[in-house]
């Protein structure tokens, strides 16, 4: 019970290294999570979010590999995994990993709001709305996904709809603003 506390001890250190945008600290702690627990799925994930976040895109695909080895239905791995894919315009295998983690948990949001940004890159509209529709069918509340909506619809010179859609995710968040 010891070496799991103390792994968790490492990992929450490298959570609010991550927070904080110290990326390198964050993994040498994460580091020193697997060192203490090889098998913490958890902490190879997060070693994957601070690689991404530095766009060190192949190396965090292998520490989500490991995490989905370790725990085979670790949906935020896949997830990440897939954002990781996409960063790098990989976006059919990206469209992959989305897949595996909503078929692991259909009710997963965001990784249908990803899956519907990765069709979108490749301009498949329609398909990427019927991923943002899913998206809000699970998330009502899901600003984000209502905004994509849009703008897939904006792409397609849907401009009405588009609008629509906007307001959607203003009205959820007035002071929505798009990156």
């Amino acid at each position: 019970m010891a070496d799991t506390d103390e792994a968790l001890t490492y990992l929450n250190a490298g959570n609010d290294f991550y927070d904080q945008g110290l990326y390198k600290e964050a993994i040498g702690q994460y580091r020193k999570a697997t060192e203490i627990n090889p098998e913490y799925a958890a902490a190879y994930n997060n070693w994957g979010l601070a690689l991404s976040a530095q766009k060190l895109y192949g190396e965090a695909i292998g520490q989500y590999r490991k995490a989905t080895e370790i725990k085979p239905d670790y949906v935020y791995a896949y997830n990440n995994w897939g954002n990781a894919l996409s960063a790098q315009k990989l976006y059919g295998e990206a469209i992959g990993q989305y897949r595996k983690a909503t078929e692991i948990k259909p009710d997963y949001e965001t990784a249908y709001n990803n899956w519907g940004n990765a069709l979108y890159a490749q301009e498949k509209y329609p398909e990427a709305i019927g991923q943002y529709r899913k998206a809000t069918e699970i998330s009502p509340d899901y600003e984000t996904a209502y905004n994509n909506w849009g703008l897939a619809l904006s792409a397609q010179k849907l401009y009405a709809e588009a609008i629509g859609q906007y307001r959607k995710a203003t009205e959820i968040k007035p002071d929505y603003e798009t990156a």
